[in-house]
């Protein structure tokens, strides 16, 4: 078994609109671990957890994951994420949900089948479903909704 940290920061820079939101971040999370993050609202921890996941723009240092960095291919069915606000997708069902969330991470309606064992039939039945209910119209857009309604 290797040795590679879960998570390693080193030097994270985030600035968002203009204004600098992280600033110097440094930390690891060695594995098997559970570490908790906590500050007050507007502290930067959803900025954090996004550059973590990989869907944040980084403006300096870096961040990897499991060795890899963070938001690569190879982590897409690895690890999760879960919003701080539970209402984001508030119409959807959970299955529904969670195929976004796959559609978002790049996985293709067949992985996507593969790993829920369900048909692509019924994939493209819950992509359907939850592009009416969001107001889009292909995956794409579904794609920047949901990337979208976690900032």
């Amino acid at each position: 078994m290797t040795n590679i940290s879960a998570v390693v920061v080193d030097g994270l820079q985030v600035r968002r609109g203009g204004r600098e939101v992280l600033r110097g971040v440094t930390f690891e999370v060695p594995r098997g671990t559970v570490t908790g993050l906590l500050g007050p609202s507007g502290c930067g921890k959803t900025t954090l957890m996004r550059c973590v996941v990989g869907v944040q723009i980084v403006h300096a240092g870096k961040v990897s994951v499991l060795g890899q960095p963070a938001g690569s291919a190879k982590l897409r069915t690895r690890i999760g994420y879960a919003t701080q606000s539970p209402a984001v997708y508030i119409d959807l069902t959970v299955r529904e949900a969670e195929i976004l969330r796959l559609l978002t991470a790049g996985s293709t309606n067949k992985e996507i089948a593969a790993r829920l064992v369900l048909s692509i039939h019924t994939i493209e039945r819950h992509l359907q479903n939850a592009y009416r209910k969001i107001g889009v119209r292909n995956r794409a857009d579904a794609a920047a909704y949901a990337v979208r309604a976690t900032i």
